[in-house]
């Protein structure tokens, strides 16, 4: 048998022995309470939850988040422009019944305290950005623009005809833009922007020459060639963007807006039948979220099922045997949901990091109970009877145990100091997790022994042998001696390897994007790529909080100077600075002049050549445009102008499709009547006269007048006198090095700007941060319980394990490939826990066996190695299932700890022999 104090006397012996019964039902009684608790967890994967509290960047965020809301939804179809816009105007009364935008805003707020769902979703949606709010800017477009536009709108429209238009238009073309590139950059998303507009009015007048059933009205025309395209559409005018701001802040609840999600789908479902020529998807953090939900929280329940079915026929195998499986995951089980009512208690949810907390308990607690079963029936096969097996199990191999838990509970616990609440949860479950687990094997699995060999014993049944000294396993024993007899070699060889890994770690890549974290397939992540190179501009937003309408004003100035910016919005845009009416009344009133007494110059014979001169010379200018803008890299500009003209950019072709070149053939063709034309110029003037006259417009225009959409968006939910600008990137900013220009460009403008990418660099790097901090802190703990436990430096030898399973983990990483990423670095910790408990487990039983040199080792390592073995093959098990996860994040996680916990035994079974060999001869 075993040496050492054995403890046979203590109580937890004696209650195991004599009571096995009474300490099963105490057991199941407290887990039974605990799975009241554990029942109402709930999954929350919302990454800003994860972020440090006092970061600055973050408490902006959830400033912003509380008071604003964020556009978090994302409605995008994709089809033809006529088909798209229809089926957004069949959508939006569906929407806005989820939230209707003219609810008054006291009684939603208390509607959304009640119940966010009150009515099927009523209250759920704070606001719907599709379209321009086109009466608003009809009503007030002239006292909008700054001068430099205004007096370009008074030359364009001063002849509101048909011809005068297209004529005044060209020749604002040729003096601003033809031959300035300058000017062009700096005007890029407004040109772009009146582009579109101006093709949907040259696709009206198309379809009105051709006398098209079904024409739009000419008024359409007018609006969309004064106030450009009124829908949220792409350059190549093939997608449509609809976005939602949920009522409840995504920095908060998140159950509320993945109900919204599926209410919206199920929106898009249903008007989706009657518009099948238009493809409908969702995207945005919300729907990300969702998809990451489905993905994580249906995959966790499946591969932690799948994890301990094949755990348990390791063990069967091993143990020669369908029960004692069962009873060595029974108290994981039981630690388990112990921990899950301790996580209701101490914090209520489930995030990215302990959502794994499971799996992680099954590959430690399983090492628990496979060195004490081993140890139980090795000394049962020896001859003991149930109280000795039950003291050198607890008291001899469970000090072992004790110590390596302990060790990877400070571990875990350690990681409580991160600033990162992400990191400090996982840190608090798995810390008390690991302690819960090990009282759970403590109080539990020797009772069950007890009542599994007095069944034997009541059967008849002959003490099991499976564990019996001819039945050790030899070959670790053998690779143990070889390792002590080689110790020179193998020492040099593991400095070499892992000073190689050492360099390959430290050349390892971040991953910063958090994309690519994500379940490869997904739409709704495919198309944050797409939106960006469709739109022009990206759909991730900054923020800024001004205090007053002037200091957006001046913001947005300052901002849009920079080249990462595509376009700010304010709430300057729409409301005039004190004292333009004044100044432009003058200008104004002679503009309504000339208006009112507009008499065209022209005959009705002269429009057909006068209109086709005018189209010619827009191609033409056109033309120059877009070979200028190509030049200067102004791809949205280009963009837009090749699908005006139909030009093939890939083929060096025309499409004659297209609706200048369709345009241009109805006039050259003679396919349009004099008579027609001039019914259509009269149309044209019929609406354009009256939307000029309405926009020369100067009443004064306050917040209270603007439209519901434009407050919501700028001005908070609690009236206060600040307001939210939106600064939007050129590019999108998943990148870091693009998301570092686009910060590095801001923090010229203000320290006050922040945003969802920026702030997921602020959670990467600070669990980065707290990772190594935690690590390091970690690591002195166990330095300083292994000096007390094994009372001497020699106790610091169990280290090694875990030193040497990191450093392999980090190289191979490295070999294949792999990116640090905010996920996988938590597997550092693991690892910890992990390697200590094989280097205390195999240096106490060590120090038990009476032998000496090769031969102790030979025959500590024959039996402890087989446990160990055993242990890491159950962990790999558990954490490799995690590597079939959709989710990259968490399947890197679940590979890294494969490897490092595969790592961790070679270097148990092999290194740490060459080490206690170097030792033992010095002493």
């Amino acid at each position: 048998m075993g040496s050492g104090d054995t403890g046979r006397g203590s109580w937890l012996v004696r209650m195991t022995v004599q009571h096995p019964l009474k300490m099963t039902g105490l057991v199941l009684v407290l887990a039974i309470v605990a799975m009241i608790g554990a029942e109402h967890l709930h999954l929350n994967l919302n990454f800003h939850d994860l972020l440090p509290a006092d970061n600055p960047d973050a408490q902006m965020y959830r400033e912003v988040q509380e008071r604003w809301g964020e556009g978090s939804l994302v409605i995008v179809l994709e089809g033809k422009r006529d088909r798209m816009v229809a089926m957004a105007e069949d959508l939006l009364p569906r929407l806005e019944t989820l939230g209707p935008l003219d609810d008054p805003m006291p009684e939603a707020v208390a509607a959304l305290e009640a119940d966010p769902f009150i009515d099927e979703g009523v209250g759920a949606v704070y606001s719907i950005q599709a379209r321009l709010p086109m009466k608003f800017m009809q009503r007030h477009g002239l006292v909008l623009q700054k001068e430099r536009d205004f007096d370009r709108s008074l030359r364009i429209y001063d002849d509101p005809s048909l011809l005068g238009v297209l004529s005044g238009f060209n020749d604002d073309l040729e003096r601003e833009y033809t031959d300035s590139e300058d000017n062009m950059r700096r005007d890029e998303v407004q040109i772009a922007r009146s582009l579109l507009g101006l093709t949907r009015s040259l696709e009206v007048i198309q379809a009105n020459l051709a006398d098209e059933p079904d024409s739009p009205p000419m008024r359409e025309a007018v609006e969309t060639m004064i106030l450009g395209e009124p829908w949220m559409l792409s350059l190549d005018r093939r997608m449509l963007m609809i976005s939602l701001t949920p009522w409840q802040p995504m920095s908060g609840e998140i159950d509320p807006n993945l109900r919204l999600v599926e209410r919206v789908q199920g929106i898009l479902d249903d008007i989706g039948a009657d518009h099948p020529e238009v493809t409908a998807n969702l995207t945005g953090m919300a729907k990300i979220g969702l998809d990451e939900m489905n993905s994580v929280g249906t995959y966790t329940q499946l591969l932690s099922l799948a994890a301990l079915v094949l755990v348990y026929l390791l063990l069967a195998r091993s143990f020669h045997g369908w029960l004692l499986p069962l009873i060595a995951l029974a108290p994981l089980i039981i630690g388990i949901v112990w921990t899950m009512g301790l996580l209701y208690l101490l914090i209520g949810s489930l995030n990215m990091f302990t959502v794994m907390i499971g799996i992680v308990l099954i590959g430690l607690g399983i090492d628990f109970t496979i060195h004490l079963i081993s140890r139980w029936t090795e000394e049962r096969a020896r001859g003991a009877g149930f109280e000795e097996a039950a003291a050198y199990m607890l008291h001899g191999t469970g000090r072992g145990v004790i110590t390596g838990a302990l060790t990877s509970s400070a571990a875990f616990l350690t990681l409580m100091i991160a600033d990162t609440r992400g990191v400090f949860e996982f840190g608090l479950a798995a810390g008390l997790g690991v302690l819960l687990t090990l009282a759970a094997v403590f109080l539990l699995l020797p009772a069950l022994l007890v009542l599994r060999e007095r069944r034997r014993e009541n059967k008849g049944l002959p003490v099991p042998r499976a564990a019996s000294a001819e039945e050790g396993w030899p070959l670790l024993g053998t690779i143990a001696a070889w390792s002590w007899r080689r110790s020179s070699i193998v020492l040099t060889l593991f400095v070499v390897v892992a000073g190689l890994s050492f360099w390959g770690a430290t050349r390892t890549e971040f991953e910063f994007n958090f994309l690519n974290l994500e379940a490869k397939g997904l739409t709704s992540v495919e198309l944050q790529y797409e939106l960006p190179e469709r739109f022009g501009t990206s759909d991730q937003v900054a923020w800024a909080v001004n205090g007053t309408i002037e200091e957006a004003r001046d913001l947005k100035e300052q901002v849009r100077e920079k080249p990462v910016v595509g376009d700010v919005q304010a709430i300057s845009d729409f409301i005039p600075p004190p004292g333009r009416a004044d100044a432009y009344r003058d200008r104004v009133e002679a503009f309504r002049r000339t208006i009112e007494s507009y008499r065209p110059s022209y005959t009705s014979a002269q429009l057909n050549d006068r209109l086709l001169e005018e189209v010619n010379r827009l191609w033409d200018n056109l033309d120059l445009m877009s070979n200028l803008a190509f030049q200067a890299g102004l791809d949205r500009i280009v963009k837009v102008i090749d699908t005006m003209t139909g030009y093939e950019q890939a083929t060096d072709e025309t499409d004659s499709t297209a609706v200048l070149p369709t345009i241009t053939g109805h006039l050259e063709n003679g396919e349009v009547s004099g008579e027609h034309a001039a019914t259509l110029a009269k149309r044209w003037k019929e609406a354009s006269v009256p939307m000029l006259l309405a926009m020369a417009n100067l009443d004064p225009v306050e917040t209270d007048d603007l439209p519901e959409s434009i407050r919501r968006a700028h001005i908070p939910r609690d009236f206060a006198a600040e307001y939210l600008t939106f600064i939007i990137p050129r590019t999108a900013l998943w990148e870091k090095p693009d998301l570092d220009r686009f910060i590095e460009q801001m923090a010229d403008v203000s320290g006050h700007i922040s945003s969802t990418a920026k702030l997921f660099i602020v959670m990467t790097v600070e669990t980065l941060r707290d990772g190594r901090d935690s690590a390091l802190f970690a690591l002195g703990v166990i330095l300083l319980l292994l000096l007390l436990h094994f009372k001497g430096l020699k106790g610091w030898l169990a280290t090694l394990p875990l030193i040497g399973g990191t450093f392999l983990m980090l190289g191979l990483m490295y070999l294949l490939g792999m990116k640090y990423n905010y996920i996988n670095l938590i597997a550092v910790p693991i690892i910890l826990g992990i390697g200590i408990d094989d280097g205390v487990h195999a240096l106490h039983r060590y120090r038990e066996t009476a032998l000496h040199g090769a031969e102790k080792v030979y025959d500590s390592f024959r039996y402890v190695g087989r446990a160990i073995l055993l242990t890491s093959l159950t962990t790999m098990i558990g954490f490799g299932s995690i590597g079939f996860y959709e989710m990259r994040g968490m399947a890197s996680f679940g590979i890294v700890l494969f490897i490092g916990v595969g790592f961790c035994f070679v270097s148990t079974v092999i290194v740490l022999p060459a080490m206690m060999s170097l030792f033992d001869r010095k002493s």
